[in-house]
């Protein structure tokens, strides 16, 4: 159903490759950033010129997206393409009346998660030693990728959470809202820095784009999801 852009892939892979010769500076740069709370405009402006010079035509996500969107909707609520009840609820509730855009492609892009079900394992080991493999579920892939919350106190908690893990948090999309039929106040979440949005497919075109200017990996509760965005859309 969905075709790759072999040429916008192939520049795509060629900005990774000089990702990794300027991701050291830039990684550095961004921690004494991180260090000083706040993000200054000479400091905004080292990420948008990265982000010019590797992706000179690089809208392809917000172009494909629009284009696809209709395709992936009616794939998503054809019966037995999604089974999980609370990411069916998700769809089902973006499409109501009351439902702005951001809300409709916030929703569809969580609910892919429901039919891309993650298959890694985590795999850890306890205070005696012992290895455990937990399986990562549906919501672990959603929120990895996006997470929406009620308040502030809640956002702040989940990153609190992300860092007792004492493994790194890759670039996600935070946003706030009662349901995510209406969020808003959409933000990017990288290295203690939230970079604020007003439009959710922006939000998503930009988090990717940092993953590559930092020669990042996809979090392993969404990489399905990851490769499947970057491989259709990007």
């Amino acid at each position: 159903m969905f075709s790759t852009n072999e040429s916008s892939y192939s520049q795509l892979m060629q900005g990774r490759v000089f990702c990794s010769s300027v991701a050291f500076f830039a990684k550095c740069h961004l921690k004494t950033v991180a260090n000083l709370g706040r993000l200054s405009p000479q400091e905004s402006r080292l990420i948008w010129i990265m982000m010019l010079h590797l992706f000179k035509n690089g809208d392809f996500f917000l172009k494909n997206w629009e284009k696809c969107f209709p395709h992936i909707v009616a794939f998503l609520q054809k019966d037995g393409h999604i089974k999980d009840k609370a990411v069916k609820a998700l769809l089902d509730n973006a499409f109501k009346e009351a439902c702005d855009e951001n809300g409709e492609y916030a929703s569809s892009l969580l609910a892919i998660h429901g039919y891309l079900v993650p298959s890694a394992k985590l795999c850890s080991k306890n205070v005696s030693g012992k290895t455990t493999h937990i399986k990562y579920t549906i919501k672990d892939s959603q929120e990895s990728f996006l997470y929406c919350a009620k308040t502030q106190q809640e956002i702040e908690k989940h990153i609190m959470d992300l860092k007792s893990r004492k493994s790194a948090i890759q670039p996600f999309i935070l946003c706030f809202g009662d349901e995510m039929s209406k969020i808003s106040n959409i933000y990017v979440y990288f290295d203690d820095i939230r970079f604020k949005f007003f439009h959710i497919l922006k939000a998503v075109d930009v988090c990717f784009k940092i993953i590559y200017i930092f020669n990042l990996d996809f979090p392993q509760e969404s990489k399905m999801f990851c490769n499947f965005l970057e491989k259709c859309f990007l």
